[in-house]
């Protein structure tokens, strides 16, 4: 079975036993990029629901994060935000090619558009989250 099947598939039962859709994409990958669990889960919280305000979905802000994690040198002398944003915005562009949005209110069919569920976009945010990672490793 591919990795990222495995992963998405513990991502929908971590929602569907009550994480919001950030905290179930993060926690998910938490401890193969050194995060403990708790400490993602809490991080996570305010993210589900768009930020709380049907702003950018959580399963993407959730990629997002690890993005962060797997990219940063986690030192302001060896800056790699610059690179980070890029993959922040590859995964944005791509998950908005995928769901026709990256806005939880649009997503959730809130403006008229049709629905797309939650669950099929944590298990989109996790593929593009395991290539983007794929292709970092492949890079360095």
């Amino acid at each position: 079975m591919d990795s990222y099947v495995s992963k998405f598939q513990q991502a929908i039962t971590n929602f569907k036993s009550g994480m919001n859709c950030a905290q179930a994409v993060i926690c998910t990958y938490a401890k193969e990029l050194n995060l403990d669990e708790t400490t993602a889960f809490k991080i996570a919280e305010g993210f589900g629901g768009g930020m709380g305000a049907g702003s950018v979905c959580g399963a993407l802000t959730g990629v997002f994060t690890l993005l962060g994690l797997l990219n940063s040198s986690g030192s302001p002398q060896n800056i790699t935000k610059g690179q980070t944003i890029r993959l922040v915005q590859s995964a944005w562009k791509q998950f908005e090619e995928l769901n026709g949005s990256t806005l939880c209110e649009v997503l959730k069919g809130r403006t008229g558009n049709p629905p797309v569920p939650c669950t099929k976009c944590i298990e989109d945010a996790c593929k593009l989250f395991e290539k983007i990672q794929l292709e970092h490793q492949s890079n360095k």
